[in-house]
């Protein structure tokens, strides 16, 4: 029987440090995102030894030598919010490739300095694709869908690049993915290149994977957080159908690119028709110029006029987070705890946790702050119109069990 000996006592705590330090690295998700790999390897994938000398993590990068397979997730997901670091490590030789129409034809060719080409599959298929390239189109397309000319033309054209927001080769780039149904939504580096792009037939669940196309690339960074199930969409992306607007003009709601736009004049409020009780919600924001005052109001009671009794959770420039009472509302608390806002025209994350008299606010994955003995505890929600642009997207509720 073979004896295991015991590690000398000053390596075992450099080791034990080790361990905690790698698993500190990953400690920054954003909230409710699972970390697909960290510092310690690759467990959340189905990667053999062989793999795994192909696909190496070092110092919390994922690096790959462009000889080995796709790498897949060994878990499946259905609607997702996917987050992920990659660049492509240095220039390749000077190549051909096409020159892609805002209609998804290819048109002619040019000459290009050649980096990689590589992707995320999304549900388990190489057809719901998210590329990653240097072509002049720019990452993010979905080829599989772009090039199948059996589909709709509106398809087809949803799934091109309307911006090349690629960073230099060499240079980190960002994804932020949000797949919900048939629906996709991609920002490159914080622009937005695919808006609610429909896939046709794409499968409702399966597993994610990096591609391998044969060329070196590198990620970091690389969270998902699974949509939970039950979780409506309180904007459509459409329309306002559900939604009725207070003190507006004609033109102060509307929607562009599955964008819900706010011109900010005159000073009023979307409403949404049905009231709702214990929910978690939360959706994006952003001002697209300059920063002003806007808010999202729970609880909101009748009878409609600017403004309404209610419990505000303000948006503004600068004082995000915060709660503000209006009317008749009632509450403990609701100061925030640190500026948690991203740069003026940056997309902006906020999840409102309402649950009995309590409010949790959260703004980019972080608590910002919290309201006790709040009162009311039931209406409808709003959006504010307050004086400058805003837009918002990604609107969603969920609720919660009694």
């Amino acid at each position: 029987m073979r004896r295991s000996r015991k590690l000398p006592a000053p390596f075992a705590a450099a080791l034990a440090l080790a361990v905690v330090l790698a698993r500190a690295a990953t400690a920054d998700a954003p909230r409710g995102h699972e970390t697909l790999f960290d510092a310690l390897g690759l467990d959340a994938f189905v990667a053999s030894e062989e793999a795994k000398a192909h696909w190496r993590v070092d110092g919390g990068v994922l690096k790959y030598d462009g000889k080995d397979k796709d790498l897949w997730t060994a878990r499946s997901y259905r609607d997702l919010v996917l987050r992920l670091d990659w660049r492509i490590p240095g220039p390749g030789p000077r190549r051909e490739v096409d020159v892609i129409l805002p209609n998804g034809d290819a048109a002619g060719k040019v000459e290009v300095q050649y980096g990689s080409d590589s992707g995320v599959y999304l549900r388990g298929s190489s057809k719901s694709q998210v590329n990653i390239w240097n072509w002049p189109i720019g990452s993010g397309e979905v080829y599989g869908y772009r090039t199948d000319r059996s589909m709709p033309p509106e398809v087809r054209a949803g799934v091109t690049p309307k911006v090349r927001a690629d960073k230099p080769l060499g240079e980190w780039n960002t994804f932020v993915i949000v797949l919900k149904g048939d629906r996709l939504t991609v920002d490159l580096n914080g622009v937005t290149v695919i808006s609610r792009a429909r896939l046709p037939g794409v499968p409702t669940e399966g597993p994610l994977a990096l591609q391998s196309h044969g060329d070196p690339m590198e990620f970091r960074e690389f969270y998902v957080r699974e949509i939970p199930e039950g979780t409506v969409d309180l904007f459509d992306g459409e329309g306002l159908a559900g939604w009725k607007a207070v003190g507006a003009a004609p033109d102060t709601w509307s929607v562009r690119d599955g964008v819900l736009v706010c011109s900010g004049k005159p000073n009023g409020y979307l409403r949404t028709e049905a009231a709702h009780e214990g929910y978690v919600l939360e959706g994006e924001w952003r001002f697209p110029g300059k920063g002003g005052s806007t808010g999202l109001l729970l609880h909101t009671q009748g009878p409609d006029k600017v403004w309404p009794s209610s419990i505000e959770i303000q948006t503004d420039h600068t004082h995000v987070g915060n709660f503000v009472k209006i009317g008749d509302a009632k509450y403990e608390g609701g100061r925030r705890s640190e500026d948690l806002e991203r740069p003026v025209g940056q997309w902006n994350h906020f999840e409102a946790v309402c649950r009995g008299d309590t409010i949790e606010c959260y703004v980019n994955g972080k608590k910002a702050s919290e309201a006790r003995k709040c009162s009311p505890t039931r209406g409808t929600i709003g959006f504010q119109s307050e004086g400058v642009e805003v837009h918002l997207r990604n609107i969603w509720l969920r609720p919660l069990k009694p």
